[in-house]
Order: C-alpha cells, then structure tokens, then sequence
C-alpha cells in the first residue's frame, strides 16, 4: 500500500476591519470602528469645508466636534490609518454636514 501525502494549506479569511462615520449631535460626529484599533487619531480623519476639534475616543469609538467653514463640510477616515491584530481599515463612508 502507497501512502501519499498531500499538504495541507490553511487559508485564514478574515473580514474587514470597517469603520462609520456618523452624526452624533449637531455638530459633533461620531466614529466607530467594527473592533478595537490602536494608531488612530485626530489626523487621520480627512475633513474639507471645516474644521476638527475635541478629538477623544476609546479604541473603538471615537468623537470629535465639527465646525464648518462652509456650506457643507464632509468627513471621513481614510483607508489604512487604524490597526487591529494585524489588519488595517478601510475606507469609511463619506458624511456630509450641512
């Protein structure tokens, strides 16, 4: 009897690590992450048409308050800016202030 033997390769599919960007009050936007991240900050959040303030955050959900300099201001967090286990984040999706 033959024995053959065949490697066996593990493929570990990990989902994204995500990120939303929401409106929490009238000018203060929350951020949320789908787990916790370490190297987040205050400048990874891209903003045009105003300006950030009172960044906090406690590894998953962070806030930071939003003055518009113009008639409407949009905010997100770019891809790769966050960690977690290994993984980096992905693009949030784009909130406008108005």
């Amino acid at each position: 009897m033959q024995v053959f033997r065949v490697p066996l390769t593990v493929r570990v599919v990990t989902p994204d690590l995500t990120v939303t960007v929401s409106l929490l009050s009238a000018n203060t936007v929350l951020i949320t992450f789908s787990e916790p991240v370490t190297g987040f900050d205050e400048t990874h959040i891209t903003i045009t048409g105003g300006s950030l303030s009172n960044f906090a955050g406690n590894r998953r959900e962070f806030t930071v308050n939003v003055e518009r300099t113009e008639t409407q201001a949009t905010v997100f967090v770019r891809a790769g800016v966050a960690t977690s286990y290994g993984r980096t984040n992905v693009e949030s999706n784009r909130l406008v202030i108005t």
